[in-house]
């Protein structure tokens, strides 16, 4: 706003690029430290929805876990638009019981049935598993940016600007919404390790592939 060389519909195209705490950073100047929720605007009436049909390219968008839970999420993208419709959470210590990776492709193949899947998005920390759907050869895989801090603005940015929704049978990722922190004992920003399985695998299909598809589509 101090630069009044710049066109008014720059600036403000730029502001719409930062939410929350990196709106404070980079469009007020203030040095915000970053804390409470992650994603303090999401709400149930503004961002979930019960449209589970519709036109669009699908993608699964996966965090991998063994010990720690795995979420898998299966997005439907039209026209720069996403919707999460369904989710899969497997919690190894809630269930007394780990799964391997053949186990897991085998849920991965009956939570996509019925749906031809453009790609598959993988934590790229998981190269056993990545291995495993390789070799099945029905799916593309493709390893998930995983700049957290980045991703979290780009999914930040991307929700505010009514690209993401999530349809209401997503009752683990939305009560991870709602209890998503910042780790505020920390001196560098950075996120609380929990509850952050589905929203890891959020930011993964936000910075991979719908950041892109907006860019692409001019919206």
């Amino acid at each position: 706003d101090d630069n009044t060389t710049l066109p008014q519909d720059y600036v403000d195209n730029l502001k719409k690029e930062y939410t929350g705490v990196f709106y404070d950073r980079f469009i007020l100047g203030l040095w915000t430290k970053a804390q409470g929720l992650v994603y303090p605007f999401f709400n149930e009436n503004d961002y979930t929805t019960d449209a589970q049909s519709g036109a669009g390219r699908y993608f699964v968008s996966i965090d991998y876990g063994t010990t720690n839970p795995c979420a898998f999420g299966l997005w439907r993208l039209n026209k720069g638009h996403a919707v999460m419709v369904k989710e899969y959470y497997f919690a190894s210590r809630e269930e007394h019981e780990q799964k391997t990776d053949n186990e897991y492709y085998v849920d991965l193949e009956k939570f996509t049935q019925g749906r031809k899947i453009e790609q598959v998005i993988l934590d790229p920390s998981a190269a056993s598993f990545k291995a495993v759907i390789r070799k099945h050869g029905k799916f593309s895989v493709k390893n998930a940016k995983n700049d957290v801090l980045d991703g979290i603005r780009i999914t930040s940015t991307l929700m505010k600007g009514g690209h993401m929704l999530f349809d209401k049978s997503c009752k683990n990722t939305i009560k991870e919404f709602g209890a998503y922190a910042w780790d505020e004992k920390k001196h560098e920003d950075a996120v609380i390790k929990e509850n952050d399985h589905s929203m890891d695998q959020i930011r993964y299909f936000a910075a991979t592939v719908l950041a892109r598809e907006v860019k692409a589509c001019g919206n």
